[in-house]
């Protein structure tokens, strides 16, 4: 991921397996032969052509495949309520999908300049002498790929042998009940992938600093070292020295803290520390230089990262809508499947545990990586700070320690959060939080389905009760009726 004096590729070539995907089902309206011969994205007026009639094509096939599958007796089996319900929860994905293509089509002009930020940052990063090695994007990227194609595969094929009784040529119309979730799933691939190469930015610039704060460990190691060989008469024993080093870094500590207050302050009339601060300030223009350029490197990663946020706000809102929605609902109508009730067209899958656990899989993990590697980017964006102090603490001089204090607030206030559209943070402290939502939800909808039935063999008692009681009245007027003739006779 991170090597000196490596010239990699640019990272939006990383993006060739997504990018052929992506034109080949019509999801992203860029320039095939731009992106092809100079490996840039352009916008293109044709291709939004084509993603609109792609999606309209899509979600044609999509109702076909409801009114093939879903029979003649779907709407009589519910009441409007339920039946709203029913038509919100079928329509999620196509909206879904809409969203997505929509907002490709809106970003089609600041995705390029994206990458064009990123290259210039690359740039920068390689005058310093290091470089971001793009391979590992690219190959997580073919990974993310592999995966998905595989568990879509895995999901239709189990639906075909575990629910189909007949062959029918209709039954690839099925395959577009999934094809929604399927391009939302490029789509967000996109976003991973520019997510994970930030974050290896984000890891070079630390491990940058780490690299600074080792070699100035060695230099003060390696001065403590002539210290003691060169002036014995200053070092009567090894207690002492340690307990003189201690109160010498304690004195630069304090003079960091409070300044101008005890600055003249000079406790310690040896020449040997001076020295030591003198050698340091030979470098000091060098090291706050090379410090400089690598918290404006932090600074404009952040700022690409907030404009990737931007670029992918709405989708990912209401991915994460949907992913609540349907992995609350495919967990409720499997327990109704348990219970033999009637489940809707959408969720027929719910009816086989093993289609359940691939379904849930598959959702599950795309919100579950989104929000993994939103949280792993950040954390790697505070880690700068850290990283920072380390090198304060190895150089260990109040100049030094008086540009990591200055830089260390700047990194402070350019903290990098994703959420979707503001209403939350993309973390693992949200991934808890709609786990346990998802559990809350569950429970009460069980709750409610118990009552439910509850009402309806109250409801199927009484019409029963009630019949018997007709049918002894019918068979007491007969019996009476019966009688009176026999009388009369």
């Amino acid at each position: 991921m991170f090597e000196v004096k490596l010239q990699s590729k640019p990272l939006l070539q990383s993006f060739n397996s997504i990018f052929y995907w992506c034109k080949l089902l019509g999801v992203y309206p860029y320039d095939f032969q731009k992106f092809y011969y100079d490996g840039v994205l352009q916008s293109s007026t044709v291709g939004s052509c084509v993603v609109i009639i792609v999606m309209c094509f899509v979600f044609m096939l999509f109702n076909l495949m409801l009114f093939t599958f879903a029979g003649n007796d779907v709407v009589p089996k519910y009441n409007h309520l339920n039946l709203i319900v029913l038509i919100a929860l079928t329509y999620i994905s196509p909206v879904m999908m809409m969203v997505d293509q929509i907002t490709a089509i809106r970003n089609q002009n600041a995705l390029p300049a994206l990458f064009e930020r990123i290259e210039y940052l690359d740039e920068e990063l390689r005058q310093l002498g290091y470089s971001v090695d793009n391979k590992h994007v690219q190959r997580r990227i073919r990974l993310m790929i592999a995966v998905t194609v595989l568990l879509e595969c895995c999901i239709f094929a189990a639906y075909i042998w575990l629910q189909v009784d007949v062959l029918r040529w209709t039954l690839v119309l099925w395959i577009f009940a999934s094809t929604p979730t399927f391009y939302n799933t490029l789509d967000k691939i996109w976003f991973m992938g520019i997510l994970l190469g930030l974050r290896y930015r984000f890891d070079a610039i630390n491990e940058t600093f780490d690299t600074i704060a080792g070699e100035l460990d060695k230099k003060c190691m390696q001065s403590r070292k002539k210290q003691r060989s060169g002036d014995v008469a200053l070092q009567p024993s090894l207690s002492f020295e340690a307990e003189d080093i201690g109160h010498i870094k304690l004195e630069n500590l304090v003079r960091n803290a409070f300044g101008e207050l005890i600055r003249h302050r000079e406790p310690f009339k040896r020449s040997t520390p001076k020295m030591r601060s003198d050698a340091a300030l030979g470098n000091f223009d060098v090291l706050q230089e090379r410090f400089i350029s690598l918290c404006q490197l932090h600074e404009s990663t952040c700022r690409i990262a907030k404009l990737l946020n931007e670029l992918w706000r709405y989708p990912i809102l209401i991915l994460m809508a949907y992913g609540f929605v349907v992995i609350t609902s495919q967990l409720y109508f499997t327990y109704c499947a348990t219970q033999s009730q009637p489940i809707p067209i959408i969720f027929r899958s719910a009816e086989q545990l093993v289609i359940t656990a691939l379904s849930l899989i598959y959702l599950g993990g795309k919100c579950t990586s989104l929000m993994f590697f939103s949280w792993k980017t950040s954390q790697a964006s505070r880690r700068t700070g850290i990283c920072l102090h380390k090198c304060g603490v190895a150089a260990d001089t109040n100049e030094v320690y008086e540009i990591v204090n200055h830089l260390s607030l700047k990194l402070f206030n350019h903290a990098v959060n994703f959420s979707a559209c503001g209403f939350f943070t993309l973390d693992m402290g949200t991934l808890y939080a709609v786990c346990g939502a998802i559990t809350s939800y569950l429970i009460i909808l069980i709750q409610f389905n118990l009552a439910g039935q509850q009402v309806k063999i109250k409801k199927e008692l009484a019409a029963s009760n009630e019949t018997a009681l007709m049918v002894l009245d019918a068979e007491n007027y007969t019996v009476t009726s019966t009688e009176s003739t026999t009388h009369w006779d």
